[in-house]
């Protein structure tokens, strides 16, 4: 996990990341393999599973029905 230091800058680091993807699902439902297509010039795609592991342990993503949903 990617954590902002003297290094790496807070656009490349987990809450970056934690940031881009709450713009593409607050208060949607989407797939995974949808947001992974509007994110893969941004994001590799284990920067962003580690990102939807922080919102979802924090509580502001849900995942119902195969769908992960913005709160």
């Amino acid at each position: 996990m990617n954590f902002p230091n003297k290094f790496i800058p807070v656009p490349q680091s987990v809450i970056g990341n934690m940031l881009l993807l709450m713009e593409q699902i607050k208060g949607k439902e989407i797939s995974l393999d949808i947001l992974q297509n509007k994110l893969k010039y941004k994001m590799e795609i284990d920067d962003m599973i580690e990102a939807l592991t922080c919102l979802y342990a924090i509580g502001r993503v849900e995942i119902k029905n195969h769908l992960i949903i913005g709160i």
